[in-house]
């Protein structure tokens, strides 16, 4: 991980990537049994923009967050 990015500690699986250059948010939901990662525009509708992400588990879905994070 890039040293200018961190992640927030998990809250109902939840968790965000700070150092993030606005208006994108980078987060991972871990499910148990699986996880999702997504990065959307804030300035424009969330649930029509933005890349996801399914994988096994929470590292799987935070290496590829961190790596989409490294293009904004």
């Amino acid at each position: 991980m890039s040293k200018r990015f961190s992640w927030t500690r998990p809250w109902h699986g939840v968790q965000h990537l700070l150092g993030v250059p606005k208006p994108y948010q980078v987060s991972v939901t871990d499910y148990g049994s699986f996880a999702d990662a997504i990065v959307i525009n804030l300035h424009h509708n969330p649930f029509t923009t933005g890349k996801e992400f399914a994988a096994r588990d929470a590292v799987e879905a935070r290496r590829w967050a961190e790596k989409q994070a490294e293009k904004l």
